[in-house]
Parts: C-alpha cells; sequence; structure tokens
C-alpha cells in the first residue's frame, strides 16, 4: 500500500509547506498554545489528509487517521514553538512529523509485523552495513583526520571563528557522504568530478595565500577525507557482495 504512504506525505507537505503562511509561523513561535494560527494549521492538516485518504480506505478510518494526525501536528508544532528557530529545530520537528505519519501508514494498510521480519531478515544486514558506513564517514572520519593533522604545526596556527570550524566539518561530512555514495553505486566518475569542484574552489584562496605550508596542509586533509570515504566505500561494496553471495 505504497499509494497510502504517498498520499500521505502529500498532503503533509502540502500543508506545512506550500499552504502555510508566514504570518502563522511567526503567530505560532510568539504565542504558542494561545496562537489561532496553531489550530488554523492543524485543522488545515487534518482536512488535507481525510480527502487524500477518501479514495483509498473507508470514510471512517479516513476521519480517524485525520483527527489522529491533526491531534499529532498540533502537539508537535505546539512543542516546536518553544525552540529556537534553526536547522536542529526544523530537522526534529520534521522526524516527528514523519514518525506520526509512519504510524498512521502502517496502521492503515495493516502492515502485518511478520512482513517486517522477513524483510530485516532479508535485508537487515545490508541496511545496518550502510547505516555502519555512514556512520563512520561522519564525526569518526573527522577525529581521525583531524588527530593525524596534528602532527603539523599549521593545526594549531589557524586563527578561524567557531562557525567556521563548524562549517568545515559539515563540508567533511557531506564531502565523504557523496563520495561513499558514488562508490557505492560504482560511479567513480562522480568522485572525480566532486574533487575537481573543490579544487576550483579552493583554488582562489589557496593562490591568494601564497603560503606553501597551508596549501599541502589542505591537500593533505582533503586527500585523508576521500581516501578514508573511498576505502569504507569499497570494504563496504565487499562485504555487501559476501553477503548477498
Amino acid at each position: 500500500m505504497i499509494e497510502l504512504l504517498l498520499v500521505l506525505l502529500l498532503a503533509h507537505v502540502m500543508a506545512d509547506f506550500l499552504l502555510q503562511p508566514d504570518d502563522w509561523v511567526r503567530c505560532r513561535q510568539q504565542r504558542h498554545w494561545r496562537s489561532p494560527a496553531l489550530y488554523k494549521h492543524s485543522a488545515l492538516h487534518g482536512s488535507l489528509t481525510v480527502i487524500a485518504l477518501i479514495p483509498f480506505v473507508p470514510w471512517p478510518w479516513a476521519l480517524l487517521a485525520g483527527l489522529a494526525l491533526m491531534f499529532g501536528h498540533g502537539l508537535i508544532d505546539w512543542a516546536k514553538s518553544y525552540s529556537q528557530p534553526g536547522l536542529t529545530s526544523l530537522l526534529w520537528d520534521q522526524a516527528a512529523h514523519l514518525a506520526t505519519i509512519a504510524l498512521a501508514w502502517l496502521w492503515l494498510s495493516e502492515w502485518p509485523l511478520q512482513r517486517l521480519g522477513m524483510w530485516m531478515s532479508k535485508y537487515g544486514d545490508n541496511a545496518l552495513l550502510l547505516l555502519l558506513a555512514y556512520a563512520l564517514c561522519t564525526k569518526p572520519a573527522s577525529v581521525l583526520i583531524s588527530t593525524l593533522l596534528q602532527r603539523w604545526p599549521i593545526a594549531g596556527n589557524r586563527n578561524q571563528q567557531s562557525s567556521l570550524i563548524a562549517a568545515g566539518a559539515t563540508i567533511g561530512y557531506l564531502e565523504r557522504g557523496l563520495i561513499l555514495t558514488f562508490v557505492l553505486l560504482d560511479q567513480f566518475a562522480g568522485v572525480g568530478f566532486l574533487l575537481a569542484a573543490k579544487s576550483v574552489f579552493r583554488f582562489g584562496d589557496l593562490s591568494k595565500s601564497n603560503d606553501r605550508t597551508l596549501t599541502e596542509y589542505v591537500m593533505l586533509g582533503s586527500l585523508s577525507s576521500v581516501a578514508f570515504a573511498m576505502a569504507v566505500g569499497i570494504t563496504c561494496t565487499a562485504l555487501m557482495a559476501q553477503l548477498n553471495g
């Protein structure tokens, strides 16, 4: 019943993004549970859910699902109104909404746990291996590369603000995640394109600095990051081939 999941997600995207005015968001952030916009938005979400589900399930079930998601959506948005606006708040908010949608989908589609167990027994090892590979390419890789680069004096002499350091770590996560994805998909040309694009962006900074030490330091960090991601990707591919063989 993938159709049910798709229509639930479509209703969510329309209600939470396309049909929600910015004034509603600001009102909710300022007045919290006293905001009329909170209840309008929740009612809109429930109404769209019911309309989207009626062609697929009997109307009493569509109504119950719409009411459940309406109250759940309202509670999540009420809790979010007390947090500071930002990426972290947005991600937690959307994760909570998607969790409620997934529960409603499982209930409406009557998906038995036995089927889930069969899927896990067949694909669970591959899924866990992929999760481990992507997890290794985040902070563990950053810690390893930072430790490796500490032997060079420039590592302790960089004058960077904390926001730039955080941005650099995030860029490293994304870079290694993309390289890992390209390797898993056997698209090594994508790795070359990514490295070429990164070289173009960094060329201006390095050429202006006229600092060979800084250039070598950046190259060491970049090549270490790429080598780590490619090694994880190749190892993961080999292990998956063994598991599926």
